[in-house]
């Protein structure tokens, strides 16, 4: 929403799709179980591809569907700082 992106300007979630779903998620249109993932120390959000894109191909062969979301911390340290931890944790 609008006030959360005020309010956290550094941080963006993103949906990970591909194929035919993508159209769907462009609308934020969901039909799956979500499944957030959390990056560490320093990582990407893009990284959520390789979960996605394997649940993408099972979900086709079981018709059990999953949307896998991430969060973009900015690929911050969290690691060494803990201030950076609890303002991704808010």
């Amino acid at each position: 929403s609008a006030v959360v992106e005020k309010a956290y300007p550094r941080y963006a979630l993103h949906s990970y799709c591909e194929g035919v779903r993508c159209e769907a998620h462009r609308r934020n249109q969901f039909e799956g179980q979500p499944v957030l993932f959390i990056v560490g120390n320093a990582d990407s959000y893009r990284q959520v591809r390789s979960l996605g894109s394997v649940a993408y191909r099972m979900s086709d062969e079981k018709k059990k569907r999953l949307d896998y979301f991430s969060i973009d911390f900015n690929e911050e340290l969290s690691a060494l700082f803990g201030g950076v931890l609890d303002q991704q944790t808010e």
